[in-house]
C-alpha cells in the first residue's frame, strides 16, 4: 500500500488533493445548510407562535380602574392549558369587584386568537405583597409554552398624566373628553 502512494505522479497528487478539498467543501456546505435551515425554522417558529401574557393595566376615564389582563401578543392562536397563581392573593385583588374567583378556572382549554385579550377588574390598594406571580402554560401546533410573570401591582401609581378637566364632573362632555384623552394616550 505504501508503494502505491510512493508511485503517485504529481498529477495524481494534484487530483487527490482536489478530491479531498472538494469533499471537504461539500461536507462543510451541507453542515452550513443544515445549520441555516435549523436557525430559519426556529426564527419562523418564534415569529409565528402565540405569546400569551398576563399584566396589569389601568384605564382612566372618570377615575382609574385597574385590570388584570390576559392577552395574546403573538401571531397565531394559543390554547391555555394551565394557570398557576396565589389564590388568596387573587381573591384579595377581586375583593371589591363583581368578578367571581372561579372565573379563571374556566380559562383552562380556552383559545386566544392573536390580539385577543380578557380584562378582569381588580383593586390593588390593600393587597400585600405588591408582587403577583402568575404562571401560564399554553399550546399551539403541538408545542407547549410556559411563561412566568412577576407582576408589580403598584407599577403605575407613580405615573401621572395631565388631562384637561372640566369644572363640572357630572357633565357628559367631561366623560367623553377623558375617554378620548385615554384613547390618545394609548396610541
Amino acid at each position: 500500500m505504501f508503494s502505491f502512494i510512493q508511485n503517485l505522479s504529481s498529477s495524481d497528487w494534484i487530483a487527490l488533493a482536489t478530491m479531498i478539498i472538494t469533499a471537504g467543501t461539500a461536507i462543510s456546505s451541507i453542515v452550513i445548510a443544515i445549520a441555516t435551515l435549523k436557525q430559519n425554522n426556529q426564527m419562523i417558529e418564534e415569529s409565528t407562535r402565540p405569546y400569551i401574557v398576563c399584566y396589569k393595566d389601568s384605564i382612566d376615564i372618570n377615575s382609574a380602574t385597574e385590570y388584570l389582563v390576559i392577552e395574546n401578543f403573538g401571531s397565531s392562536a394559543g390554547t391555555i392549558t394551565n394557570m398557576i397563581y396565589n389564590k388568596e392573593q387573587l381573591k384579595s385583588l377581586f375583593k371589591y369587584t363583581a368578578i367571581d374567583l372561579d372565573l379563571l378556572n374556566y380559562f383552562s382549554n380556552i383559545t386566544l386568537v392573536p390580539h385577543q385579550r380578557y380584562l378582569f377588574p381588580i383593586n390593588t390598594n390593600d393587597v400585600e405583597p405588591k408582587n403577583f406571580i402568575f404562571e401560564i402554560s399554553y399550546t399551539s401546533s403541538n408545542k407547549t409554552y410556559h411563561e412566568k410573570f412577576d407582576i408589580n401591582l403598584s407599577q403605575d401609581y407613580a405615573v401621572t398624566f395631565k388631562k384637561q378637566n372640566k369644572s363640572n364632573p357630572e357633565n357628559e362632555i367631561f366623560t367623553i373628553s377623558n375617554a378620548i384623552q385615554e384613547f390618545i394616550r394609548r396610541k
